[in-house]
């Protein structure tokens, strides 16, 4: 079934006094251009801008009027063919969406295969079929050998990268950060982050000194005797005195 256009005439061109127009308006207007009016020529201004108005009026008018003319074996001609493009369209949607639900359920069964592939190769028990799922593999073009060779090629790499986190210093965040994302750059990023933070924490705490112990004075060892001796002091000097001399185990006594 083909379209075909039988032989048909175009409509004849259209001529009218298009250059004789042309140039006496060419000339006319130019002087327009640079035209300045006095008061005493107002009216005279106003009676050109009306003839030109009026020639516009009557081409624009003669323009359209064609212009109908010539559209209407031409709106036919649009209109038959709208007609046949829906009835083609409808038969399309319908194929179309036949084939959308086969292709639909060709990829779901393909998905469930590449699933229970993922399951029996996987390696790594907190990585997810999802987080590494390629479109791609549910297209009928890519067979499941390819799937299963891209699949074990990227559970490596992620098996790779991940075990290369456990010697940085804040391995713990960065791993979380690498499971969420599955990017080792993110995951090195995140790590330098938490170290650069410790660091401005630290610089930010105060810094305690560490007392000294205290120094224990050198006991006496020398032989101890009685000494008699007055003093003239207050009765709070006299309390001051003997804190002192309890406080370095001197025995004392009133006479």
């Amino acid at each position: 079934m083909d379209f075909k256009i039988a032989e048909y005439k175009l409509p004849d061109t259209i001529t009218f006094n298009f250059e004789e127009l042309k140039t006496g308006l060419t000339e006319r207007t130019a002087a327009y251009k640079t035209m300045v009016y006095s008061e005493n020529d107002i009216k005279g201004a106003k009676a050109d801008r009306a003839e030109l108005n009026r020639l516009k009026k009557e081409i624009n008018d003669k323009r359209i009027a064609c212009e109908r003319v010539y559209m209407v074996p031409f709106e036919s001609f649009k209109k038959q063919c709208n007609e046949i493009i829906g009835i083609i369209d409808e038969a399309v949607k319908n194929v179309d969406e036949q084939v959308k639900a086969f292709e639909n359920k060709a990829k779901e069964e393909k998905e469930t295969k590449i699933r229970e592939l993922f399951t029996e190769i996987n390696t790594i028990d907190w990585l997810s079929c999802d987080q590494i799922m390629d479109k791609k593999w549910l297209n009928a073009s890519t067979s499941m050998g390819s799937v299963r060779d891209e699949m074990e090629i990227a559970i490596g790499a992620i098996k790779t990268d991940f075990e290369s986190l456990q010697g940085l210093e804040y391995s713990l965040e960065a791993t979380v950060v690498f499971k969420a994302t599955l990017s080792l750059a993110a995951a090195i990023a995140e790590n330098k982050r938490m170290v650069d933070l410790a660091r401005v924490r630290a610089e930010m705490e105060p810094k305690v000194e560490t007392p000294a112990e205290p120094v224990e004075e050198p006991k006496d060892e020398s032989p101890k005797d009685w000494v008699n001796f007055s003093a003239h002091v207050s009765e709070t000097d006299f309390d001051y005195l003997v804190e002192w001399m309890d406080a370095h185990n001197i025995e004392w006594r009133v006479l």
